[in-house]
Order: structure tokens, then sequence, then C-alpha cells
């Protein structure tokens, strides 16, 4: 009750457009917690929140509990990325979840991108990522706000 009434307060204050509030939670973390964390994001969802599973592994965590939790965001870890581009089976692997994810209505992105090989993979699959700020940007603010609006 405490947290949720802590994300009233953000949201009567006004200070962001509804809608673009969007919660981060590390998918490693709701592993024994997901009865819990489902009753939290169907409350928040009611304030417009939106949550986001950061460091997604398809090792550990599947599109379909994750959409079962209320999640509308996936943000996919480096490292799966760099695997996919590594080898040929894990690309294949990565295409298919990127897939699975759209097919479940969720927003994949990729996080922390770091090089042009790396930003032409995603673009290549239609999927959105994040720049390590320290390396500067290769999609601006205002297009990757576009394409989260657009995926709605």
């Amino acid at each position: 009750p405490v947290f949720l009434e802590a994300l009233q307060k953000i949201s009567d204050s006004e200070m962001m457009p509804k809608g673009f509030l969007v919660i981060a939670v590390n998918s490693k973390e709701i592993i024994g917690y997901e009865e819990e964390l489902k009753s939290v994001i169907e409350a928040a969802k009611s304030l417009d929140f939106r949550f986001s599973a950061h460091s997604f592994d398809p090792n550990i965590d599947s599109s379909e509990k994750l959409k079962g939790l209320g999640f509308t965001y996936v943000r996919i870890a480096r490292r799966v990325l760099e695997s996919a581009m590594a080898s040929q089976s894990a690309n294949a692997s990565f295409i298919r979840m990127a897939s699975d994810f759209d097919e479940k209505g969720l927003v994949s992105i990729v996080n922390h991108v770091t090089n042009k090989e790396q930003a032409q993979f995603c673009l290549d699959l239609a999927m959105p990522y994040y720049i390590d700020g320290a390396k500067g940007s290769l999609l601006t603010e205002e297009e990757f706000i576009t394409y989260l609006n657009f995926k709605k």
C-alpha cells in the first residue's frame, strides 16, 4: 500500500504526462514473488504506470510469464544481444524470442547497445534499443518515444 500511495502522489503531481511513467523491475528479482508483483502491477497500471522487465534473460524468464504478470516492456540484456551476434544458432533463437514478444504484445528493447553493428542488428529486426550513455546516441529520444507510443 505505501508503494502504491507513493505512485498515486507521483501520478497526481503531473510531473510527467500520463502513460510515460515506466517502472523497471529486474527480472531476476521477481522469482518467488510473482503473485505479489502481479497485484502491484495491476494496481499501478490503473494509475497509468507501465512496467518493464529489466535485464531479460531467456534462460530464466519466459514471455508468457512476463505477459501474465502484466509487463508492457521487456529490456533484453546486452549479453543476450552479443551472443545472438556471435553465433548462428543464438541468432535464430534471438529472432524467435523477439517475434514471440511481439506476438504477445510485449515491446522488446535491447539494453545498452554500444556500437553501430549492434544498433544495425536491432534495426534489421525492427527492435528499439537503448544506447549506453557513455557512447552517445544513435537513436534520438523523440524517435524512441514515438516508437514506444506506436507499439502501445
